[in-house]
């Protein structure tokens, strides 16, 4: 604040200015003066105070981003812990796999962020339940000796009953899927344990339609 600058500017020319003026002058500019600091102040109090604001606003985010995709790659642990378990105690027969088609369409119910659920076996049978992209409704894939190893498709309704044969593949084996790269049949059973693929999924090709 350049007050005394002021003051002086006015002692000099206080001879030719009017009482009322030489005493107001001198106030009027350390009014200015000190709303211009408190301005300033407040402006750069301001800017710190959104930058603070900001870093918050991107932590807050970061967080939920983080919590939100642990909680979705989470979805098939839980999954394929469960269907262990209910294999392990009994409940469920894997070879059973008209038991598993009704059990894999509940789990679609419950879910809603899994696509598919699948299993295959040392046998290369083979039992997909999946959400259709296209509509609101489920789509099972099986390859086993109901079919005669041939890979089926079938449009099913929500609760996984089959409405139609829709595609059929005879050349589809899970053990060498994809043909090219790591299959992932083989790789889950070199690991003994759950472990994350990217998977290319030849199950979804077909060779006939109906």
């Amino acid at each position: 604040m350049r007050i005394p600058a002021a003051s002086n500017l006015v002692a000099r020319i206080a001879g030719k200015l009017p009482l009322r003026t030489v005493l107001i002058v001198p106030f009027v500019l350390q009014i200015v003066g000190t709303v211009g600091l408190v301005g300033y102040l407040s402006y750069k109090n301001g800017q710190k105070a959104v930058e603070d604001l900001g870093y918050q606003l991107i932590d807050e985010v970061d967080g939920r981003v983080k919590q939100n995709l642990q909680n979705y790659l989470d979805v098939p642990k839980h999954i394929n812990q469960s269907l262990a378990a209910a294999i392990r105690t009994k409940v469920l027969d894997w070879k059973n796999f008209s038991g598993l088609e009704s059990y894999f369409a509940q789990q679609q119910q419950i879910y809603a962020t899994v696509s598919t659920v699948a299993i295959a076996t040392e046998q290369k049978e083979f039992l997909a339940v999946e959400k259709s992209l296209a509509t609101d409704s489920l789509v099972i894939r099986i390859r086993n000796k109901s079919t005669n190893y041939a890979f089926h498709s079938y449009a099913a309704d929500r609760q996984g009953k089959r409405i139609k044969l829709t595609k059929v593949r005879q050349n589809y084996t899970p053990h060498n899927d994809p043909p090219k790269g790591r299959p992932w049949y083989r790789a889950a059973q070199e690991a003994g344990q759950a472990i994350w693929l990217p998977v290319v999924n030849l199950s979804q090709e077909s060779i006939v339609r109906y």
